[in-house]
């Protein structure tokens, strides 16, 4: 079995969530494919976007040689649907390297934030450092969907990380 999965985008999710109405989602692109790291909590499958030029520290930051802050952004995650998982993508080997060294780490850290943005979105009277985890997250069009949801996933953020990695996609 594998511990992770790195995969683009299908053309089903953007025609599900169009950038005009959903303004946090980045965009699709022609040259810029929505590449995601597939985590799995409890029966939620999200995708965890890399990007370049992350200006927060909600992310896995992974080294380069070009000076350029990239990794993986747990700002923009996307909570998916088997048919918002495209075909199979590949990293540049040192940023795959870099995810596989540190897999636990990033799928802490993202449980960490997924904390954060959950007791963010808990209030109507959120102070500036909740207010902004809770603007600029793309969750923001998932998390609140139903109150089971919501439940479900905050049942899984307390799930040990062993029972967490596997991914299963068909």
């Amino acid at each position: 079995m594998k511990k992770f999965e790195i995969r683009l985008l299908s053309g089903k999710f953007y025609e599900k969530y169009s950038k005009s109405i959903f303004s946090e989602l980045m965009d699709k692109g022609e040259n810029r494919p929505y590449l995601v790291l597939l985590v799995k909590i409890k029966n939620h499958t999200f995708g965890l976007p890399f990007r370049s030029n992350i200006k927060h520290k909600y992310a896995f930051m992974i080294k380069n040689n070009r000076g350029l802050k990239e990794g993986i952004d747990f700002s923009k995650a996307v909570l998916l649907e088997k048919e918002d998982i495209g075909r199979n993508a590949r990293l540049k080997s040192g940023n795959l390297k870099e995810v596989q060294k540190h897999i636990d780490l990033i799928i802490e850290m993202f449980k960490n934030y997924l904390n954060k943005y959950i007791d963010a979105s808990k209030t109507n009277k959120r102070n500036e450092y909740q207010e902004r985890i809770f603007k600029m997250s793309t969750l923001q069009y998932f998390v609140n969907m139903t109150p089971e949801l919501y439940k479900s996933i905050v049942e899984g953020i307390n799930t040990p990380l062993s029972e967490l990695k596997e991914i299963k996609i068909k």
